[in-house]
This record gives C-alpha cells, sequence and structure tokens, in this order.
C-alpha cells in the first residue's frame, strides 16, 4: 500500500546543498518502514518522517546500518574517480551530493543520531566519534563540492568513519 505524503521541510533539515529552494518533498512513507536499499542519501527520508512525527525506520539506532554506507560509497567513489580522471567536474555534483550525504548519515548515526542539517556542526561537535577537524573539512567539502581536492576529502572522511566504526565495533565486542 502506498503512503504517500508532502512533508514541510523541517528548519533543523533546510539546506540548499540538498533540497534548493524547495520547501516540501513528497515521499513514499510505507516504503521506510523499515531499511530501504533503494532509498537517496541526499533527500534524508528516515530524518524527514522522523522530524515530521511520521512512524518509520530509525537507522540510527542500529550499528548494522553503517557498513552498508560504507559499501555503496565505494561504488559512488569509484563513478566520482573516472569523473575527476576524465575532468567532468560538472557531471561530478550530483554524486558528490549523494557522498556528502552518506558522509553526514554515517557520521551522525555513528553517534546514534539522526542528521540535522541546519547546525550540523554544532551539534556535531558534541559527537564521541568523529574524524579530526570533522567540522572544518565537511565545511570545505559542502561549500565546494565540485573540486577534486573535496573529493579527495570527503573520500578521506569515510575511510576514517569507517576505521572509526570498526574500532568502535571491536571495543564494544570486548565489554
Amino acid at each position: 500500500m502506498e503512503n504517500k505524503v508532502s512533508i514541510t521541510i523541517p528548519e533543523n533539515m533546510a539546506n540548499l546543498l540538498f533540497y534548493g529552494q524547495n520547501t516540501t518533498v513528497e515521499l513514499n512513507a510505507s516504503r521506510y518502514h523499515d531499511w530501504n536499499d533503494e532509498f537517496q542519501y541526499s533527500k534524508f527520508p528516515y530524518e524527514l518522517l522522523f522530524y515530521s512525527n511520521i512512524d518509520a525506520y530509525r537507522p540510527w539506532l542500529y550499528d548494522e546500518i553503517i557498513p552498508r554506507i560504507f559499501k555503496e560509497w565505494e561504488v559512488i567513489k569509484s563513478r566520482l574517480e573516472g569523473f575527476f580522471s576524465e575532468r567532468k567536474k560538472d557531471q561530478s555534483k550530483e554524486l558528490m551530493v549523494q557522498g556528502i550525504a552518506q558522509c553526514l548519515c554515517a557520521m551522525f548515526w555513528q553517534n546514534q543520531q539522526p542528521v540535522e542539517l541546519k547546525d550540523w556542526e554544532s551539534v556535531s561537535e558534541s559527537f564521541t566519534y568523529k574524524p579530526v577537524n570533522w567540522q572544518e573539512r565537511m565545511n570545505f567539502i559542502m561549500t565546494r563540492p565540485n573540486l577534486y581536492h573535496s573529493f579527495i576529502q570527503l573520500s578521506e572522511l569515510m575511510e576514517e568513519l569507517k576505521k572509526i566504526y570498526y574500532k568502535q565495533q571491536v571495543l564494544k565486542k570486548r565489554k
């Protein structure tokens, strides 16, 4: 059963990089009662539903979701490498936005928090698990998504988040 809803983008999720000038997003809420491998990270559907008080799966509460983000990032990273090696940086923006969204999800979800786009810097400041200079590096990437250097920084952040995640998992098993 389809349950299409038009969601007004909550103030804490408003961000030009991900939503442009749009103030609403259409979602099929029934697709998000469980993990959906086909969702678009860059639309943050789980967070939009959560902040709109609509019942949905909360991936930030489940550790097993994080490795899926890293696996999907590898596919995007490979495509981006192709664009940048062929000097087609104009075609890279959509994939970079998707990668940035994955990075934000990995960061917030590792810290058991839904993504917040408006004040992501101050919210993530208190996180236990984060890469060195997280805010500065992500700010650079988000303000210049078409640059090759942003792609390199994003790749490094994802690699660091991956290491942090697996270290966190080892420490949990020891307890």
